[in-house]
């Protein structure tokens, strides 16, 4: 029934004398190829089937890994054959068995997730500062594995569903600096989730074939199931940290300087971060534009392009703000909005600062660390702000205004999309004015905003009268110079 395979592959004389491994193990881990199938039993096509000591050996070249690869099968001849035509089944469908037949090591699928998804974002793909996120979470499981004692699971094909409680217990016990920064005093990691999605997301991309393609494709991925802690759920029914009253003494305390910034973050519930970006030209036609500028290296968060209408107290002090710049960036940093320092693109439109981008970009536009370095100069340059300066701004205010630490510059955001709610703004409206994926439903293509600005308009006088009001005054208060 079977027959020992003769194929040596050398023209070498064989040696007369047999050596003592040999004679002790060569009986066992001899293999012989099973060419003969009891009854009618058809052979693979693709596949060698070969017997070796308790169990069978299934070999075949594979067009993707470039070399034979081999599977062991513990089992009869029949559990070897139906796992031989399955194999060859996936070849004669896809060309090849999606099987890698290598062991990759936990830190080198680390290395290769972290590398490709720096060429997702040289392409575009996605953003840099994601890349950043992803490595730093990447990099506990890397932790992980370095101070397991035990030495299980040395291979990533090796994780199971053990491995990936163990990382989530680990997770738990977790040393990290406040919000990911080096130097900040450590405490332990106040929800691993993030951590266990970026892991689970790096073992789908090294099963896609399309991805990383160094695990098999019929390797199931441990950390599927949701593992490790969360944050606490908020109270939905509670106030803000930042209620309308405490909005508006925050207006009635900043100076003419902060006054038009905090108000458009107030007003039109912006990221911290989306000031930094906006251009004098932005403000056209009796709205403000909030865009993305993929011609400068800026997109803002979920590709969202949003606009506000310019109505009332808020549309009065932006435009006010506005006009009286002969161009460049519509917010400044401090130091340059007084004339305390100079900068070489203060009035510099969108198209100049194009161009100039373009030059100092020269050659290196395919690298995405280069892109975002040369972009947040050339801002410089303009004279722009960022976010850590509209943080202290907002903290020298906080401060004298005795504010506990619980109300942060992002409660700001979540004032302005509560008073949007009270107010009764259809969620269409609220998902667009807060830079938020539409949905994928049918009714959102049919679906016109186009009473966004009698929306707004109302929303503003009733759930945001207080802070609405203060602003009212300080633009009626001649002292102001916006």
């Amino acid at each position: 029934m079977y027959e020992t395979d003769q194929e040596t592959g050398n023209d070498h004389p064989q040696t007369e004398t047999i050596s003592k491994w040999s004679l002790k193990y060569g009986s066992k881990h001899q293999f012989t190829r099973v060419t003969q199938f009891p009854g009618d039993m058809r052979p693979p096509d693709k596949v060698r089937i070969y017997k070796r000591s308790g169990h069978y050996l299934l070999q075949w070249w594979d067009r993707d890994a470039r070399h034979n690869l081999a599977v062991r099968v513990n089992g009869d001849l029949l559990d070897a054959l139906a796992r031989a035509r399955a194999i060859d089944e996936r070849i004669a469908n896809q060309g090849s068995s999606g099987i890698t037949g290598q062991r990759i090591r936990h830190a080198d699928l680390a290395a290769r997730f972290c590398d490709d998804l720096q060429r997702r974002a040289d392409a575009g793909e996605i953003a840099l500062s994601t890349v950043s996120r992803y490595r730093a979470a990447i990099q506990h499981y890397v932790g992980f594995q370095t101070s397991v004692a035990n030495g299980q699971a040395i291979y990533a094909n090796q994780a199971n569903r053990e491995f990936a409680q163990e990382f989530a217990a680990f997770l738990t016990h977790r040393q990290v600096g406040g919000n990911g920064r080096e130097g900040a005093p450590r405490r332990n990691m106040r929800s691993s989730r993030f951590v266990l999605d970026a892991v689970r997301a790096m073992y789908e991309w090294a099963i896609d074939p399309d991805g990383g393609h160094v695990l098999p494709h019929d390797f199931r991925n441990p950390f599927r199931r949701a593992f490790g802690s969360r944050r606490p759920a908020a109270d939905m029914t509670a106030a803000p940290d930042i209620t309308t009253t405490m909005a508006a003494d925050f207006l009635a305390a900043a100076d003419d300087f902060q006054l038009p910034l905090f108000g458009a973050l107030l007003f039109f519930g912006l990221r911290a971060a989306e000031p930094c970006m906006l251009l004098c030209e932005d403000n056209k036609n009796g709205w403000l534009h909030v865009d993305c500028k993929p011609d400068l290296g800026f997109k803002t968060k979920g590709d969202r392009n949003k606009r506000f209408p310019l109505v009332g107290p808020i549309g009065e002090l932006i435009n006010r703000f506005a006009q009286q710049r002969r161009g460049g960036m519509l917010f400044m940093r401090r130091d340059v909005a007084e004339g305390r320092a100079n900068v070489v693109l203060a009035d510099a439109n969108h198209e100049t600062l194009v161009t100039e981008y373009r030059r100092r970009l020269g050659n290196g536009g395919s690298d995405s660390r280069r892109r975002v370095q040369v972009r947040d100069t050339l801002f410089r340059d303009c004279g722009a702000l960022n976010y850590d300066a509209i943080e202290t701004e907002f903290k020298a205010v906080a401060r004298r205004l005795n504010w506990p630490k619980t109300a942060t510059l992002k409660d700001l955001r979540h004032l302005f999309c509560t008073a949007m709610s009270n107010a009764g703004m259809p969620e269409g409206y609220r998902r667009f004015l807060m830079g938020h994926a539409p949905g994928r439903e049918a009714i959102v293509s049919y679906t016109h905003l186009n009473k966004l600005t009698e929306f707004y308009t109302r929303a503003i006088e009733t759930e945001l009268a207080e802070p609405l009001n203060v602003l009212r005054r300080r633009l009626q208060d001649s002292e102001v110079r916006v």
